[in-house]
């Protein structure tokens, strides 16, 4: 048998460990896909009125496109004419139409829309509704009644009659 040779390899004691664990953590962290962009701005300076077309609508400027199926059947309504959408400055998208009782909050994921929230605006519903971009907050109009809602992602401010 032959004995077992053992090298003098280099040992890291001392200062050398941490620099070489700091060293190890920033070049992998480099490869991580945890980079994140803050005060993103998303809102859409003005509304898009958007015509049902067997169930679906297609916003070609903003380059959006879904059913408006599920919502129509939650809101009890057979179909309507046209939806209005507005982006919201957080991302969310804010939707309604002449006759829902609600202003739909939706957001954005892989290949779909998520409902996450349904902000009763009016119980009798709305009449001509309209939506105008106002900085941290979107301005709803019932033009029929002169109703004004501020709304924000996590709901309804406020409502102004006038």
């Amino acid at each position: 048998m032959n004995p077992i040779v053992t090298q003098n390899l280099p040992t890291l004691s001392g200062w050398k460990l941490p620099l070489f664990l700091a060293m190890l953590l920033l070049g992998t962290s480099g490869c991580s896909s945890g980079l994140v962009i803050e005060q993103a701005q998303f809102s859409q300076p003005i509304e898009s009125v958007l015509e049902v077309n067997e169930g679906e609508v297609h916003d070609e400027r903003y380059g959006i496109r879904f059913s408006v199926d599920p919502i129509l059947q939650e809101e009890g309504a057979g179909t309507v004419p046209v939806v209005r959408l507005i982006r919201h400055q957080s991302g969310v998208y804010m939707m309604t139409a002449s006759g829902f009782r609600h202003v739909w909050i939706l957001e954005s994921g892989r290949n779909q829309l998520d409902v996450t929230d349904a902000i009763l605006v009016r119980e009798s519903g709305l009449g001509e509704p309209v939506f105008n971009q106002r900085g941290e907050w979107v301005e709803l109009l019932d033009q029929s009644t002169g109703h004004r809602f501020r709304l924000t992602d996590e709901g309804l401010v406020e409502e102004e009659n006038q």
